[in-house]
């Protein structure tokens, strides 16, 4: 299906509501053909004119299929996404001439487009319903017996996450493709890529979602993939830092992913800026959240990543300026852990001595 215009789609599926998507007769029917043509091969997934608009139809209608018709059709476009994503690197990576792959570019950036446009409305629909359910229940981390209401919020709860995992997998495989191969223009690529990091986003405002570790690993992975290896670090900025504004529970988990880019992947760069940008926030008088949430990220900061916070110190200690008592405090409380933490090693603190003694003036 050659046709295929992910803008039109996205715009599309943006601006409907959801809740006029129509009905299906026999979704059962109509997923059992698309899974053996694809059970050929994940490319199969336009090899007629009507198949990408049955599987497009199938995850408009997500919320109105069973439970097992909701985990085959997630588990089904998952699974493809990773076994395309594989084939395309596999290809992409080997001694081949470029040349020769070249032709096949065109058709790998449609398929990645469609898989990517399928992926995004199955995030949007299971994040709606987490939203949902942890609006009705406050223990979904926990094994709830107060009533079957909980219990049944709870294993729906599991159920949407275990969805979810499956899904974040396989877009993690995807990140593993150079993409700017595939994608020749700047915008084009961060469309696609932004169909991925929108929804997380959204999804990081549960609370309860966040302290599902399996899932918040593959979050932090996903963003940190997208920072380094994909030209997003600005974008994931201006969300991180939004985040620090108004979601007390994201202190932690921002500080814990730049943790994850500053050691696993060597970009210490985001972190900075996160800081700089930081140092130079003018809070309203009225404004608690913001003051809290950046105190706590500070604090938290100091404690897993001391050396690069130490090598910002002179930006975060314009904040002993502030107007806000909490962050006065944080500031203070940032250059104890620092110190702390690089004490536990001698050849650190040798390495840092002249800064630490700067820092306890």
């Amino acid at each position: 299906m050659s046709g295929f215009s992910l803008s039109e789609y996205l715009t599309k599926f943006q601006t409907t509501d959801r809740e006029s998507y129509p009905r299906l007769q026999d979704p059962s029917r109509e997923l059992n053909v698309i899974i053996d043509q694809l059970a050929v091969s994940p490319e199969q997934i336009d090899a007629s004119p009507d198949s990408l608009e049955a599987l497009i139809d199938l995850c408009h209608d997500f919320p109105h299929l069973t439970p097992k018709l909701q985990t085959q059709l997630s588990y089904l476009i998952s699974s493809s996404l990773s076994n395309l994503s594989k084939d395309i690197k596999a290809n992409l990576s080997s001694n081949v001439n470029f040349t020769e792959i070249g032709g096949l570019i065109p058709q790998w950036k449609r398929h990645l487009e469609e898989y990517g446009y399928l992926i995004q409305v199955l995030l949007t629909f299971l994040q709606d319903e987490l939203h949902k359910v942890s609006s009705q229940s406050t223990n979904l981390n926990r094994s709830a017996k107060n009533s079957k209401n909980d219990s049944a919020n709870v294993e729906l709860f599991k159920r949407d996450c275990n969805q979810m995992e499956n899904l974040l997998e396989s877009i993690t495989k995807l990140l593993e493709i150079n993409l700017s191969k595939i994608f020749q223009t700047t915008p084009e690529k961060d469309l696609f890529i932004g169909l991925f990091t929108r929804p997380l986003f959204v999804l990081l405002e549960i609370e309860p979602v966040t302290k599902v570790s399996s899932l918040k690993m593959f979050i932090q992975r996903i963003l940190a993939m997208c920072v380094k290896n994909h030209g997003q670090s600005s974008s994931i900025q201006s969300s991180l830092m939004t985040n620090l504004t108004y979601f007390l529970h994201l202190s932690v988990f921002n500080a814990e992913l730049l943790k994850l880019l500053n050691d696993e992947y060597n970009y210490p760069q985001l972190t900075e800026d996160i800081l700089k940008e930081i140092s130079t926030r003018v809070f309203n008088a009225k404004d608690t959240t913001g003051p809290k949430a950046i105190s706590n990220f500070l604090i938290k900061l100091s404690e897993l990543s001391p050396g690069i916070m130490l090598r910002q110190m002179n930006l975060v200690i314009t904040l002993l300026n502030n107007s806000s008592i909490t962050l006065r405090c944080s500031v203070v409380e940032a250059c104890g852990n620092i110190v702390a933490e690089l004490a536990q090693d001698p050849q650190t603190m040798e390495h840092y001595k002249q800064q630490i003694a700067v820092l306890i003036e």
